[in-house]
């Protein structure tokens, strides 16, 4: 179950990595604005990135909202926590007997 979540969260950030990179490359050129992409917009929104946002949905654009950013974190720290369980494996001799059941 855990290797599941990782798996959902990873393809999840992924997918949030890139409407993120598209979205914000997309206002960039319109705007003919050089340099980096805002990055506190794939994890926030404050109040430029809200700003850009409701600007465009207002022209029918799907902006980006970094809320699959944290479900993604969310799913992949589910899955670690699952995928451990507080398990230790087991250490095994050459003969195939756990040295640790010894008596």
């Amino acid at each position: 179950m855990g290797r599941a979540f990782m798996v959902v969260g990873v393809v999840a950030l992924i997918g949030a990595l890139a409407w993120w990179q598209t979205f914000y490359g997309e206002v960039h050129r319109l705007l003919g604005v050089a340099g980096p992409l805002p990055v506190e917009c794939l994890y926030s929104m404050s109040s430029g990135c809200r700003l850009v946002a409701n600007a465009a949905e207002v022209f029918g654009a799907n902006s980006y909202h970094p809320l699959i950013f944290w479900a993604a974190c969310g799913c992949l720290l589910i899955g670690l926590g699952l995928g451990s369980g507080g398990r230790v494996p087991k250490r095994r001799s050459r003969n195939g007997v756990n040295p640790r059941s010894r008596s």
